[in-house]
C-alpha cells in the first residue's frame, strides 16, 4: 500500500513538472512566467500609445506637400471603434522582457557584461554586441535587421540616427 502511494505521489515527478513550467526561465510556461514576472515587477499586459490618422476634412491641410492638399487614399475611414490600448504579451515576448528587466536589476552596465546580456537575449537571431563610443555613450550594434517589436523606448533613451544610446 506504500508503495502505491508513493507512485502516486512521485516527489521525482513533481519536482521535474515544478522544475520545467515553473523554476526555470528558459522553460517555463504561462503560469511560471507569470510568477517571474511578479518577482521582477514587469507585467505581461502593456500600455500602447495609439494615434491613428483618420481620413477627414482636418487632414487635408494637415497632410499637405509642398503647400498642395492631400487626395483621398492617404488615411482609413474612422470606423467608430478605437484600437485597444492594452496589448497581451506572447510566452517568448515576456519571457525576453522579464530578462531584460532582471538584467537591469543586476547589471554592473559594464560593455562585458552588457553583451554577455545580448549575446544569451538574442542568441536565435544573429550577432549583437556593444560597444564604447568613447564619449560617456554605449552603442548597440545589431548584425541583423531588428524587428519593430525589439522594445527600445523612444522616450526614455535619445537616439542619433539609429544609433541607440
Amino acid at each position: 500500500m506504500i508503495a502505491t502511494f508513493e507512485q502516486a505521489v512521485s516527489l521525482e515527478r513533481f519536482t521535474d513538472t515544478f522544475l520545467t513550467a515553473l523554476w526555470d526561465i528558459e522553460t517555463a510556461q504561462t503560469y511560471g512566467l507569470d510568477i517571474w514576472g511578479k518577482i521582477v515587477g514587469v507585467s505581461r499586459y502593456l500600455t500602447v500609445e495609439d494615434t491613428p490618422d483618420y481620413l477627414g476634412f482636418d487632414e487635408v491641410e494637415i497632410t499637405a506637400i509642398d503647400g498642395y492638399p492631400q487626395p483621398f487614399d492617404v488615411s482609413p475611414f474612422y470606423a467608430g471603434l478605437q484600437p485597444s490600448s492594452v496589448v497581451r504579451l506572447t510566452d517568448d515576448a515576456y519571457r525576453k522582457l522579464i530578462r531584460a528587466k532582471a538584467f537591469s536589476n543586476i547589471t554592473d552596465a559594464t560593455i562585458p557584461s552588457v553583451n554577455r546580456f545580448l549575446r544569451i537575449l538574442f542568441t536565435d537571431r544573429g550577432k549583437v554586441y556593444c560597444t564604447d563610443g568613447r564619449d560617456m555613450a554605449m552603442n548597440i550594434v545589431f548584425e541583423f535587421p531588428p524587428t519593430l517589436n525589439l522594445g527600445f523606448a523612444a522616450d526614455t533613451y535619445t537616439m542619433d540616427e539609429g544609433t541607440f544610446y
